[in-house]
């Protein structure tokens, strides 16, 4: 090292017994007049600059042992997508045996996907159907959501089709002691007190105000915390969370007019709450609380006639009739009441509309490939915006589990493809293995060209274009393709028009 009064400017190192090397800082700068020359033996050659008066070149050692914590530490860097303290002691303990370590890994602990940690942390809120997904369980289903706060993450979010962000109105109802607070025209929650933003100063009835985005949409996901709403030029303010209430509004069929869902008790096994920040996330307990989300834990809903009458949450536009300019994606909100075990007291819950993922791997395909989500959104959802179908190409990691559906919902092709099979001995063998079902051979059957049927009677397809149809007792013959899917080519007697 040269020293410069009472600093010293590292020159080069030698470490662990490896050659020469330049050290980053001064002297590793072209032009420095230092050169390492190794020559690739084991001995180096140092070149050092000339130094001024006063200064001197110091050469130092020292020894550093690694703990079996550091080296543990060190080689599950490389070796994994990082260390936890629970995988170095679990290291240490085997005195670091890395062999022993790489040997259990590739032979003895089972493989893990990226794909299935996805899966099993992917469940957003998740409000409209689109093209990749639709909404998950409804109301009454196993494992749907709900929340204790009535503003959400997804009320900051742009509408995909508008481009514009949703409406936060304040009013007072006849018959209803309180605020009612409205998004877009739909009811959210009642509170006694009229609403104040942070700065203690009024928000005004009756007046339209913009929920705006934030930095982090999930910072507004809790009771009391803060989401900021935009009017007039300019003007802006952070409003408090309320906690969801429908107090004194039960019986108003114009702001809840869906059954209030009777939950089971609040923190119980059917109705767990979730989403604990203390015990998951302890970084983020400013803005999740472990007691404002719920998951419906059980299938006890599902038989009961509580959730009647409730639309079809892949399907928002259900709701034809719109208030306070809201687009046509907004349903009402769906209420839930719940008894907390511990306290007796009641709880209030909305239903909070989730993504959920089912299950379609080689080992455990869906029955019709997604159809049925294709079917529930292909009405109220603009051209290219439905869901799509899920099914995948037939190939080598998937052709044992790969089989024929008969739903009448499962997944078509978009296009028919014009092949011809020879129906011999491999091909049916094949076909059957294919779905699952026997095949009885026919011989000796004589295919007609001619064919005479009665009026409006369709014809299956496997006619040709170059087909013969017999004209006796109808004037034309019509093609065309089937109402209900718009691909399959039919043919049809048309008598309109004979004498």
């Amino acid at each position: 090292q040269a020293s410069s009064g009472a600093r010293r400017v590292p020159v080069a190192r030698s470490y662990a017994g490896r050659s020469w090397e330049k050290s980053a800082g001064l002297f590793a700068r072209s032009g420095s007049g230092l050169v390492v020359d190794c020559g690739g033996g084991t001995e180096c050659d140092l070149t050092l600059p000339t130094l001024g008066e006063d200064q001197e070149y110091v050469l130092e050692s020292f020894s550093y042992d690694v703990t079996a914590e550091a080296e543990a530490a060190r080689f599950l860097e490389q070796a994994t997508f990082g260390p936890t303290r629970e995988s170095i002691d679990e290291l240490v303990a085997t005195s670091n045996n890395f062999a022993s370590w790489i040997h259990t890994q590739m032979y003895t602990t089972p493989a893990s996907y990226h794909r299935e940690f996805l899966r099993r942390n992917t469940h957003p809120k998740f409000e409209y159907s689109y093209t990749t997904a639709a909404v998950g369980p409804r109301p009454c289903e196993q494992y749907s959501r709900w929340r204790k706060y009535a503003i959400t993450s997804r009320d900051l979010m742009d509408d995909r089709n508008t481009a514009r962000q949703k409406h936060l109105m304040i009013k007072q109802v006849e018959g209803v002691t309180g605020y009612v607070w409205l998004v877009d025209g739909t009811f959210r929650t009642v509170t006694q007190d009229q609403p104040t933003f942070t700065d203690g100063s009024l928000l005004q009835l009756d007046k339209r105000y913009r929920i705006d985005e934030m930095k982090r949409s999930f910072y507004v996901n809790c009771v009391g915390c803060p989401f900021l709403v935009t009017w007039g030029d300019g003007k802006e303010g952070d409003i408090p969370n309320p906690p969801v209430s429908i107090e004194g509004v039960e019986g108003d069929a114009e702001l809840l007019p869906y059954t209030t869902v009777t939950l089971p008790p609040f923190g119980s096994n059917a109705f767990p709450a979730v989403e604990k920040a203390s015990e998951e996330f302890p970084l983020l307990t400013e803005w999740m609380k472990d007691d404002e989300n719920a998951l419906l834990n059980s299938d006890i809903l599902e038989s009961s006639t509580q959730c009647d009458g409730f639309p079809s949450f892949r399907q928002p536009e259900a709701v034809a009739e719109t208030k306070d300019d809201a687009p046509l994606s907004i349903l009402p909100t769906v209420f839930g009441r719940s008894v907390d075990p511990v306290t007796g007291l009641e709880d209030i819950f909305a239903y909070d509309p989730h993504l959920t993922l089912y299950e379609n791997t080689p080992d455990k395909p869906l029955a019709d490939g997604g159809g049925q989500l294709v079917i529930d959104t292909y009405q109220p959802l603009d051209p290219g915006d439905q869901v799509m179908c899920h099914n995948v190409h037939r190939a080598h990691d998937n052709e044992d589990g790969c089989q024929l559906s008969y739903l009448d919902t499962a997944c078509a092709p978009d296009t028919v493809p014009q092949e011809t099979i020879v129906l011999d001995g491999a091909n049916l063998e094949g076909i059957s293995a294919l779905t699952s079902r026997s095949l009885y051979a026919v011989t000796g059957l004589t295919i007609s060209e001619d064919l005479n049927v009665e009026d409006g009677v369709f014809v299956s397809s496997v006619l040709d274009e170059d087909s013969v149809l017999s004209v006796e007792g109808c004037n034309s013959w019509s093609r065309g393709y089937a109402a209900k899917d718009r691909k399959t080519e039919k043919f049809w007697c048309d008598r309109a028009g004979i004498e």
